[in-house]
């Protein structure tokens, strides 16, 4: 990939791999929804969050909390200090009506996301340096390879960059 000048960042939960590509530092993750435990998100998510839950209806927040947690996940490798923070250092601030959402740390830095679109049964995020998101648009594309008795899901998400403060 650096031979090619890209980023990449992985991730899997279960069978399912998620993998990213880009001209800057990435991050990604991918959560199986089952896992939102009640302890699991005692030690991720701020009271904030916890609260905000509460407003989400039935089985919802079950995978509002995956939201949560991979966008966490995906800024910690974009940040690069992986498991070094605790998830609570981490605060995800979902844009209303939209996909899309800001990470901030501790220390103010910030990061923007998005959660892809994937099965019922997980959820996925990509976040990336928020000075890169000033005009982005996200495409995707989903192809099904089958071979004997694997049959694989490609999908394809395109996000698109521009520079802070250009056209």
């Amino acid at each position: 990939m650096k031979r090619l000048l890209l980023e990449s960042s992985a991730s899997h939960t279960g069978s399912v791999v998620a993998v990213v590509f880009g001209p800057a530092v990435l991050g990604v993750d991918i959560e199986a929804v089952a896992n939102m435990t009640p302890a699991a998100l005692s030690l991720a998510l701020t009271a904030e969050e916890i609260v905000s839950l509460a407003d989400v209806r039935g089985g919802d927040s079950r995978r509002e909390a995956a939201r949560y947690w991979t966008c966490k996940e995906a800024a910690s490798k974009v940040a690069g200090v992986g498991n070094r923070l605790p998830m609570r250092a981490w605060r995800v601030i979902p844009v209303p009506g939209s996909d899309r959402v800001s990470v901030v740390d501790d220390g103010g830095r910030r990061w923007s996301g998005v959660t892809l679109p994937t099965s019922s049964a997980a959820v996925a995020a990509v976040v990336w340096p928020s000075e890169l998101s000033e005009a982005g648009e996200t495409r995707w594309s989903t192809r099904y390879i089958n071979y004997r008795d694997i049959r694989v899901e490609v999908t394809h998400t395109a996000i698109s960059f521009s520079e802070a403060g250009s056209e």
